[in-house]
């Protein structure tokens, strides 16, 4: 009995650790180049570390995941948009509705990528930085860890 206890105790912690808050994301928007720290290619250095934006908000609630949007407004205007988003998004490319400011939507033509760790809305990638593969597998090694733990106890 004191076994399952202690198993308990560690699932309980260890999914404590495992929550997470709101995402960290860069935010900023450049039309027509106006802002070269948010144009590509995209420095991630300290000319861009103001643009970060701290348990990342979208709306009220704390955003999930970061976006980077980049095409041309109807009017010609190059657009590139870095924010925080709600929810995963995907990968779009085509027509896209952006909204901002109170309730103003603006149908922009390019591509919108979503991503879901830290300061991942620099570029398109497709693997995930050191630090992500190094959690996962330090995790995976933790749960096999308590597995075993549990199964002897």
């Amino acid at each position: 009995m004191a076994g399952a206890s202690v198993c308990s105790v560690v699932c309980f912690f260890a999914a404590l650790l495992a929550t997470g808050g709101a995402i960290d994301c860069y935010k900023c928007t450049s039309y027509n180049g106006n802002d070269q720290t948010c144009e590509d290619p995209f420095k991630q250095d300290l000319s861009t570390v103001h643009l970060i934006a701290r348990k990342c908000q979208y709306g009220y609630f704390s955003g999930t995941h970061c976006i980077k949007l980049k095409g041309i407004k109807n009017d010609g205007t190059h657009i590139v948009v870095r924010s925080c988003a709600d929810a995963d998004w995907g990968k779009n490319c085509g027509d896209i509705r952006y909204f901002y400011g109170d309730d103003v939507m603006e149908k922009i033509r390019g591509c919108l990528t979503t991503c879901n760790f830290d300061g991942c809305n620099t570029a398109p990638s497709r693997l995930a930085p050191a630090p992500v593969l190094l959690a996962m597998i330090l995790l995976g090694a933790v749960w096999s860890a308590v597995r075993a733990l549990c199964r002897v106890l």
